[in-house]
């Protein structure tokens, strides 16, 4: 935090590594896409990334709701609510993709450890992920 400020070991290093990053051509040649990059990143963290996407579906659920009563309020002929039928489809598909990004993770970890012992435990696990 007072890293830059204090001229701490870990700030300079840390700068020290930016810079030969940013000049390493062959690093940049074959470093991976943003959305690879993205994945690594969520499987390292695999109850936190989910948690954060459902909250941020939520949210935007709640402001689109929020959208919605307040044009109703405010026009004299509010919009119409979208059919009955729609909407609990609309939900369904929600709560199914928010347990699945949350319980996925888990049974790929569950897996790898029932896994981890045997002699052919990696092409088991690259076709169970498959």
């Amino acid at each position: 935090m007072f890293g830059r400020l204090l001229n701490t070991l870990s700030y300079r290093l840390r700068c020290e590594l930016r810079e030969w990053r940013k000049a390493n051509g062959t690093l940049r040649e074959n470093a991976w896409p943003w959305y690879q990059k993205a994945l690594i990143a969520a499987g390292k963290h695999p109850v936190r990334v989910p948690l954060k996407l459902f909250s941020v579906a939520l949210l935007l659920s709640a402001a689109m709701w929020g959208y919605h009563a307040l044009t109703a309020l405010v026009l004299s002929d509010p919009p119409s609510p979208p059919s009955g039928m729609r909407q609990h489809f609309f939900t369904l598909w929600t709560v199914q993709a928010a347990i699945a990004a949350m319980i996925y993770p888990i049974v790929i970890g569950f897996v790898t450890l029932l896994l981890q012992r045997r002699h052919s435990a990696k092409a088991s696990l690259h076709i169970y992920i498959a």
